[in-house]
């Protein structure tokens, strides 16, 4: 079988490839693929770079690929220059390449050329559809409209420790002139690279089993370019941003154009230590408010104060009269006192002296007394008898003495004007002898 029909060795198998490809692919061609990993190696300058498409998640296609010094240092040049960051691991790229095969390493592409611009504009494309999408979802404004503490003094910062952003965030807050006390926990997270994202959300979930631990979150990370940028860029992260349930404060580089991850957070700032100054701001402003309400409570304790001086003036003015009036009157009333006091005691011992004269004049009337001096009452039935001319001539009469009394029968009745005489003996002195 072998005998008919012609046999080629492995090399004339690889160089008739080698040939026909360089036939077909004589000409430098455009390709747009992900570089997934660089491979650069210091030592001889050389990359050779991993390549790959994907769709839906899944890898459709993959190559390797050359890329000579000279060609990397040229184009390394343009991306400093123009995306501000260099050829990195990672990046979806527009590259002008040559198909070249070789007998021992097998098929390649050598990379002639990269357009950075189309490295931006596919990283702008990736984030204008992160903002629509954020949007749509009505998640772009939730962190933002979260209540920051009126002192957040307690963070959770996610870095690297080795992070020069970090550092200078750390060394802000610890040499602030004012003295204001800061709680920081660092949470460790890739801050660039592929394995970012995920290490930057599981940071972010670490934090939140702490849920009364802290004020805010801080996501801090040095300069950088857009393309190390293109992580926070990411729907994913975007949206743990927004769904936070405490504010987010970005400082994440000195890029011009902000990450959908900055926009969406409760605050962003340009560099870390930019973000420590609006921590102090906020400090400085709980502090403004403090005094402002001291003095405000000092200037309204004088005010009130001064109010109640006045006022008590005006009320010990209004109350002179008064009292002067009533210490006239107490002065009359005394004297109205005294007075009455020496006439009442007048008229008491008046009083006492009459009494004493009517209880005398009533000892010298007391019937029982007279009788006992030898005088009598005389009755004719059962009334007293004051006048001879009373009794009727042939009546009966009752004579009362001291001791027992005698009936006798009227036979004549004498009527005399003349008045009676009374015994000197008998007689009361003064005026108890006109009753």
């Amino acid at each position: 079988m072998h005998a008919s029909q012609p046999v080629f060795t492995l090399l004339d198998v690889c160089r008739s490839i080698q040939r026909t490809l360089s036939a077909r692919y004589g000409s430098p061609f455009w390709v747009k693929a992900e570089m997934h990993k660089l491979n650069l190696y210091p030592a001889s300058g050389h990359c050779f770079p991993e390549l790959l498409q994907k769709e839906n998640g899944q890898i459709v296609a993959e190559m390797k690929a050359t890329l000579w010094r000279s060609d990397y240092e040229r184009i390394n040049r343009q991306f400093l220059q123009i995306v501000k960051d260099p050829l990195k691991d990672g990046i979806e790229i527009l590259f002008e390449a040559r198909i070249q095969y070789d007998p021992r390493y097998g098929l390649s592409l050598r990379i002639c050329d990269i357009d950075p611009a189309y490295v931006l504009g596919s990283l702008e494309r990736e984030r204008a559809l992160c903002v629509q999408r954020l949007k749509e979802e009505g998640l772009w404004n939730r962190n933002k409209n979260l209540s920051l503490a009126m002192v957040p003094s307690r963070i959770a910062v996610i870095s690297a420790e080795t992070s020069k952003g970090y550092s200078d965030f750390m060394q802000v807050l610890r040499d602030n002139s004012r003295g204001y006390s800061f709680y920081t926990h660092l949470f460790p997270a890739l801050l660039q690279g592929e394995a970012a994202e995920k290490s930057l959300m599981d940071a972010l979930q670490a934090v939140r089993d702490f849920p009364l631990e802290f004020d805010v979150v801080a996501i801090i990370r040095g300069g950088g370019g857009d393309v190390g940028l293109n992580v926070y860029n990411h729907y994913a992260l975007a949206k743990a941003i927004c769904e936070y349930p405490l504010p987010v404060l970005s400082g994440i580089g000195h890029s011009t154009n902000l990450t959908v991850s900055e926009e969406v957070s409760y605050f962003h700032a340009i560099t870390p230590t930019e973000l420590a100054v609006f921590l102090f701001r906020r400090f400085d402003d709980f502090y403004a408010e403090v005094i402002q309400y001291m003095d405000d409570l000092a200037r309204l304790s004088r005010e009130l104060l001064a109010s109640e001086a006045y006022r008590l003036e005006n009320l010990k003015n209004l109350l002179k009269t008064p009292l002067m009036r009533l210490k006239y009157e107490a002065s009359a009333l005394g004297q109205w006192k005294n007075r009455l006091e020496r006439s009442v005691n007048q008229f008491i011992k008046s009083e006492k002296d009459a009494l004493k004269e009517q209880e005398s004049l009533m000892r010298w009337a007391d019937p029982v007394r007279n009788l006992k001096r030898g005088y009598s009452l005389t009755y004719q039935g059962d009334k007293l008898v004051f006048s001879a001319g009373d009794i009727a001539q042939g009546g009966l009469i009752r004579t009362v003495f001291a001791q027992g009394s005698v009936e006798s029968r009227v036979e004549k009745v004498l009527v005399s004007e003349e008045k009676p005489v009374v015994p000197e003996k008998d007689r009361v002195s003064g005026d108890a002898n006109k009753v």
